[in-house]
């Protein structure tokens, strides 16, 4: 089968020198990888939607060639993934991390040692990167509201230093993305547009290692739609995850492991200091266990890569 590629993150993790790329998944399974668009094509994959996408699947489907979209993103970063305008513009659509769609296909994790350090600061830490959404369900505003209001939390990632200026061209960059997207916005949490955190620390040169510092590991999702590499970072690094996003029992996720909250201030904080209570080696043990269980396993980026390639291929042209 020979497949092209393309969409706003067609080039992640595209290259052969990569084991859990979408390429290397694609040759393990015998596909041939397409650098043109022709009658030759077996299948169009468009991973994640932009709009130069539009025209490609136009030709696509001139050509007979069957069209599926791969949904990573939640429809908060890319709001066209919620408009069935743009989703029934393909023959297929494939959603990755969500707890609903059948099959459940699972984020491809990377998987890295488990920190289990002696010595671990009594506190919690956030490590995300600023940022803002107008689309309804984001939970960007939540990251900036813990960081202002608590104490306990020390934060890191890249722009939380920006000048109010910067942090403002950027919040009046994604009102204006989200009006062009034909979306109406959304003005949750509007009030920490701008917050500032209390305890920013620069940047993470690795996260996994510097969540190891910690025992608490604040993982709030983009949005409750999915759930991403954040959760298993949070285990890796061997912290106990405060968690907003969809739950976990859905996804077939120990609740043992997770300190899952609303996705509201008061919520959260309640939750860091129930997981500071907890009994981390205990915890530890426990997460040990899954993390070598077959449903553990089955995240693993090499799985779970090519578990989507594998249902994309079952895509049929609706001409």
């Amino acid at each position: 089968m020979k497949i092209f590629f393309t969409g706003k993150n067609a080039a992640q993790g595209l290259k052969d020198s990569d084991p859990t790329s979408l390429t290397s998944a694609a040759e393990k399974l015998e596909f041939t990888i397409s650098e043109t668009l022709t009658s030759q094509v077996d299948l169009f994959v468009c991973v994640d939607f932009e709009t130069a996408t539009l025209k490609l699947v136009r030709r696509a489907q001139r050509l007979g060639v069957p069209t599926c979209l791969i949904i990573n993103e939640p429809s908060v970063v890319i709001p066209q993934h919620a408009q069935s305008r743009i989703l029934k513009k393909f023959d297929k659509v494939i959603y990755v991390g969500r707890p609903h769609p059948e099959p459940m296909l699972k984020w491809p994790q990377t998987w890295t040692p488990l920190r289990i350090t002696g010595s671990r600061i009594d506190r919690a830490v956030i490590v995300n990167a600023d940022k803002w959404s107008f689309v309804r369900g984001q939970h960007y505003w939540l990251r900036a509201a813990i960081s202002k209001q608590d104490p306990s939390v020390d934060i890191y990632g890249p722009g939380w230093s920006r000048t109010v200026l910067e942090r403002a061209l950027h919040r009046v960059y994604e009102f204006v993305r989200t009006l062009f997207s034909g979306t109406r916005p959304s003005f949750k949490g509007l009030k920490y547009v701008l917050a500032n955190p209390k305890n920013y620390l620069g940047m993470a040169k690795d996260k996994v290692e510097t969540m190891s510092r910690y025992k608490v590991a604040v993982v709030i999702e983009n949005s409750s739609e999915l759930m991403t590499e954040k959760l298993f970072d949070a285990w890796f690094a061997g912290c106990v995850p405060v968690f907003v996003g969809p739950l976990v029992k859905h996804l077939g996720i120990p609740e043992d492991l997770v300190i899952e909250t609303a996705p509201d201030v008061k919520s959260v904080q309640t939750a860091i200091q129930v997981a500071l209570r907890m009994d981390f080696h205990v915890f530890h043990v426990r997460l040990e266990e899954f993390l070598r269980s077959k449903a553990a396993l089955e995240w693993k980026a090499e799985l779970a890569i090519a578990k989507v390639l594998t249902e994309a291929t079952k895509t049929n042209s609706a001409s």
